[in-house]
């Protein structure tokens, strides 16, 4: 192979990064052209980690835990943006421990963290319901429409002296599901006049399953507000759906055509999350 790792594994990474999850056989081969690059360059962590974005896709979950857990005993330097990658799949993959590590740091200097990790930051501040780390995020947020939103919700909570309510759900949702999940996405709605949030979490689970799974998590939901003697705040959601759902991780600013396949709300209009 004439060409550097570098340059071998970025073109692969990036069309893995525009590709929506439901193109299964177009991912088979990014994945093939992976192993076919790390016969050629075994050591390369990048190769590894675009490898590991790949099996992640693809559901395949046991796999994906694997080479996470080898990445992480071959250690190295990495470039910023694979290091993203890397905590972003970590988070996708509920490795918890690991993120934490890794992220900590960036946590306390967070205002040198932000343009790079700001969304990994934000996402497994959310996904643990660390109110303190989600509300240090917030304010380094820049003026979006799923920011503006999800402001409001901690607001509410803020306000209403329920952050352990916020926290705690967040955490059931979490604790509940990853083992099973392959992703964790965030959506924002103002649709019904108020703000308010949706998890979703991304299974190997068919619509069936996946169903009777996001019932039982609403359950605990439901017995954590009874257990505190308090109705359910319904501006927090859950669902689960396949991991073929997911959309492509970035929009293609060269192939428009490229669907972004985002979740629709039940309730209708606009949507926004990450």
């Amino acid at each position: 192979m004439s060409e550097t790792a570098d340059s071998y594994f970025r073109k692969i990474m990036a069309e893995l990064f525009e590709t929506p999850y439901y193109r299964t056989q177009r991912i088979q081969e990014l994945e093939k052209a992976a192993i076919k690059g790390l016969n050629d360059f075994p050591v390369s962590l990048p190769g590894h980690i675009t490898y590991l974005q790949a099996l992640a896709m693809l559901g395949n979950k046991e796999k994906a835990v694997f080479q996470a857990q080898k990445i992480w005993e071959m250690g190295g330097q990495l470039a910023p943006e694979y290091e993203a990658s890397y905590i972003d799949t970590l988070i996708n993959l509920g490795l918890k421990d690991m993120v934490e590590i890794l992220l900590h740091p960036r946590y306390n200097n967070i205002e040198a963290s932000y343009a790079l990790f700001g969304r990994a930051l934000e996402k497994f501040a959310l996904q643990q319901g660390n109110f303190f780390n989600l509300t240090k995020v917030q304010h380094l947020a820049p003026e979006e429409k799923s920011n503006k939103v999800l402001g409001e919700i901690l607001n509410y909570y803020r306000q209403n002296q329920k952050e352990d309510n916020f926290s705690n759900v967040m955490k059931i949702i979490f604790e509940t599901s990853h083992e099973q999940a392959l992703a964790y996405k965030h959506f924002f709605y103002t649709d019904r006049g108020f703000p308010e949030m949706e998890t979703v979490v991304y299974t190997n689970q068919d619509a069936d399953n996946g169903g009777k799974f996001e019932r039982y998590i609403n359950k605990k939901i439901d017995s954590y507000y009874a257990s505190i003697n308090q109705p359910r705040i319904n501006n927090i959601s859950v669902r689960v759906l396949m991991v073929s759902e997911h959309p492509a991780l970035y929009k293609s600013k060269q192939s428009p055509a490229v669907p972004e396949d985002l979740p629709k709300s039940q309730y209708n209009p606009e949507e926004w999350g990450f």
